[in-house]
C-alpha cells in the first residue's frame, strides 16, 4: 500500500515538474523572441527603438504608481510636450484588462476551475504585460515616435551620402547585435572571395620559367666562346674502343644499375624538396607579394592547405629576403 502511494505521489510530482518546465520554457522563448524583436527594431531604427523602450519603462512606472501626471515633470521640448498625461492610455487599458479578468476569471473563485485559470493567468502575465505596454506606447506617444523616425531617416540619408548605403548601415548594426550571424556572414564572404581568387593564387604559386632555360644558357655560353663540335673527333683519333673492355674485365653491369637507381631516387627527392617557390622574383617587393599569395594558398585553414609546404615557403622566404635586401 505504501509503495502504491509513493508511486502515485512520484507520478503527480513528475507531472507538476514537467508542467513547470514547459511553462518556464514557454516564458523563456517569449522573452528571447521579444528581445530579438527589440534588437531588430534597433537595427532598423536605432533612435526610435531607444525612445520606444524608454517609454515602455515610463508606462510601467505609471502602472506601478497609478498616477500618469508624473509625465508633467518632464520638461517640454521647444515649448511642446510630447508626454502629456492626458494622452497616456496606459491606465485606461490596464483598467479594461482588470475588468475583463474580474468578469471572466474571478467569477470562478471558490470553484475547482479557478486554480487552472489562475495558473494560466500567471503564465500569460509577462507576455500580456509586454504586449500591453507596447500598445500603450504606440497609442500614447505617436507624435514623439514620428519625430524619432524622422531623426533616424535623416541619419540614414547623411550616412548614405558620405559613407554607407541603407542596407550596409542595417547590416553593421545587425552583425554587431547578432555576432553569430555576423561570424557566419564573414566566413561565407571570405570563402567566396577565396574561391574567386583560387585560380589566380595557383597561377602565381606554380608559375615557373621554361625548362629550356636551364640548358640553353649553358650551350649558349659555349657557342659564344667559339665552340667547335669537331674538336672531340680530332682529339680522339687514337682512341681504342677495346681499351675499356681490357681494363674492365671484372665489371659488373648490375652494379651501375643499382647505383643509378639510388641516385635517381635521391635526385627526385632533392628536386621535390628544393622547388623554388620564388622563381622569377627580381626585387624585394615581388618576393613579399609572392609570399603573401603563397601563404594564403597553403595556409592549413584552407581546403588545399599544406603545413609542410608552408614551412618550406617560410624558409625560402627568409633566404629570398637576404638575396633582395631593402
Amino acid at each position: 500500500m505504501i509503495s502504491l502511494v509513493s508511486i502515485v505521489l512520484n507520478t503527480v510530482l513528475s507531472f507538476i515538474i514537467n508542467i513547470l518546465k514547459a511553462v518556464f520554457s514557454i516564458l523563456l522563448w517569449f522573452i528571447k523572441a521579444f528581445t530579438k524583436a527589440l534588437k531588430l527594431f534597433f537595427c532598423a531604427l536605432p533612435i526610435t527603438s531607444m525612445i520606444f523602450f524608454l517609454l515602455m519603462v515610463i508606462n510601467l512606472l505609471i502602472l506601478v504608481i497609478g498616477n500618469p501626471y508624473i509625465l508633467s515633470l518632464i520638461p517640454k521640448v521647444f515649448g511642446i510636450s510630447f508626454l502629456s498625461p492626458d494622452k497616456n492610455t496606459a491606465l485606461l487599458t490596464a483598467d479594461a484588462l482588470k475588468l475583463w479578468w474580474a468578469s471572466n476569471v474571478y467569477v470562478y473563485h471558490g470553484q475547482g476551475s479557478y486554480i487552472p485559470l489562475l495558473f494560466l493567468t500567471a503564465i500569460m502575465f509577462i507576455p500580456v504585460v509586454s504586449i500591453f505596454l507596447s500598445f500603450s506606447v504606440l497609442t500614447s506617444y505617436g507624435s514623439l515616435l514620428f519625430v524619432a523616425i524622422a531623426g533616424d531617416a535623416i541619419i540614414y540619408l547623411l550616412r548614405a551620402l558620405f559613407s554607407k548605403s541603407f542596407l550596409a548601415q542595417f547590416q553593421d548594426r545587425y552583425y554587431f547585435l547578432f555576432p553569430d550571424a555576423g561570424k557566419r556572414h564573414y566566413e561565407k564572404s571570405y570563402n567566396k572571395w577565396l574561391r574567386k581568387h583560387h585560380e589566380e593564387f595557383e597561377e602565381e604559386a606554380y608559375e615557373k620559367s621554361p625548362d629550356r632555360n636551364r640548358y640553353d644558357d649553358f650551350y649558349e655560353e659555349y657557342e659564344d666562346e667559339g665552340y667547335d663540335p669537331d674538336f672531340d673527333d680530332e682529339d680522339n683519333e687514337d682512341y681504342d674502343p677495346d681499351y675499356d673492355d681490357e681494363e674492365n674485365e671484372d665489371y659488373d653491369p648490375d652494379y651501375d644499375d643499382e647505383y643509378y637507381e639510388e641516385d635517381d631516387e635521391s635526385d627526385a627527392m632533392t628536386a621535390k624538396t628544393t622547388f623554388d617557390f620564388f622563381a622569377g622574383c627580381t626585387s624585394r617587393e615581388s618576393v613579399e607579394k609572392k609570399y603573401r599569395s603563397l601563404a594564403k594558398l597553403y595556409h592549413p585553414d584552407n581546403m588545399d592547405g599544406d603545413t609542410a609546404a608552408l614551412q618550406e615557403i617560410n624558409a625560402q622566404y627568409e633566404q629570398a629576403k637576404i638575396r633582395f635586401p631593402r
